[in-house]
């Protein structure tokens, strides 16, 4: 059987020899008489536990914990200290760098205890982080293919209509520089920017006008469900089912308002609202971002989120104001 790895720390030769007199039997123990000697062996190994004096020249105890904190994150730390260090201790405990601490001198019972619960907490501390880099892994690869499914829908959708996915497009790229500066977070960003770049597939037969929006409205909900169904997708869906609602409660398919509609589906909306009117199917009706912004300002409150029209206008104005620089 393989035996756990302990690191004992100290500048007195006498309790090295000690400590490693006591733990040798159940541990593979290795001594360090300093702080920087510890540094070199903990490059080189996998410990399970260290123990090291509080006082040593050149490096204390905690700042060597703090270093092996930072090397060897799973490892379970323990510090002797004497009764004067109470302020030490005190920053330790609280930094988070010490599991357990004794004072000296310790009484071998007693650490030979807390030597044994470190050793579970090594263990319980190895499979977390084991569970944590799996989740990772398997957030990275859903993401991944919500990913590739919307890349893949996305091209499908050049061939159904080339206007509409270039539209797509640029309300993806609105919409995602929208989502930073209103400082959403970046899995909400991931889902809006997935949302943008397929709200529109299969709506090319509802263009047509006020007329069409019991049509678009369908396919909004349509959409959202296919959407939902897939792994990984719902925020996305939603974000699309609720794009069409209005700020004053009078959109669809809910009849949401304000704070009722997820802050996502209004960004879309006003990334999608300004494209129409500075870059539509009919280029002869294209107004410019000026007068796109004084639409936008108009229909604030009845049917857009005042914050998002003003994030908008700042992000414009920078980026004129960027290439003018330029």
């Amino acid at each position: 059987m393989i035996k756990p790895k302990l690191l004992i720390v100290d500048d007195e030769r006498a309790n090295l020899r000690l400590l490693e007199r006591l733990f040798t039997k159940d541990y593979e123990c290795f001594t360090a008489a300093s702080g920087a000697e510890a540094i070199q062996l903990l490059e080189k190994h996998d410990f399970a536990i260290i123990i090291t004096d509080q006082r040593m020249p050149g490096m204390c105890g905690t700042e060597l914990l703090k270093q092996t904190s930072e090397l060897r994150p799973h490892i379970a730390r323990i510090l002797l200290t004497g009764y004067t260090d109470v302020q030490a201790l005190s920053e330790a405990i609280n930094g988070g760098l010490v599991d357990m601490y004794l004072t000296k001198p310790w009484n071998n019972d007693d650490l030979q205890q807390r030597v044994t619960k470190a050793l579970d907490q090594y263990r319980n501390n190895k499979k977390h982080h084991a569970l944590k880099d799996e989740n990772e892994r398997l957030q990275q690869k859903l993401g991944e293919m919500k990913s590739g499914f919307a890349n893949a829908l996305s091209e499908l959708f050049r061939y159904e209509d080339e206007y509409l996915h270039e539209h797509a497009f640029r309300v993806q790229q609105y919409a995602t520089k929208l989502a930073t500066a209103m400082e959403l977070s970046d899995e909400d960003r991931e889902d809006i920017a997935l949302a943008a770049s397929i709200h529109d597939i299969g709506s090319s037969q509802h263009e047509n006008g006020q007329s069409a929006n019991s049509g678009l409205q369908t396919h909004n909900e349509r959409l959202g469900r296919i959407l939902a169904m897939i792994p990984g997708m719902k925020n996305s869906a939603d974000i699309i089912r609720f794009y069409c609602e209005n700020f004053d409660g009078s959109g669809y398919p809910h009849k949401l308002s304000g704070d009722q509609i997820p802050l996502a589906s209004k960004i879309l909306r006003v990334a999608d609202e300004y494209d129409h009117l500075t870059q539509p199917r009919d280029k002869s009706t294209s107004i410019d971002d000026f007068k796109a912004l004084e639409s936008l300002r108009i229909r604030t409150i009845s049917d857009f989120d005042p914050r998002v029209v003003s994030a908008l206008e700042l992000l414009l104005a920078n980026e004129m104001a960027v290439a003018k620089i330029a």
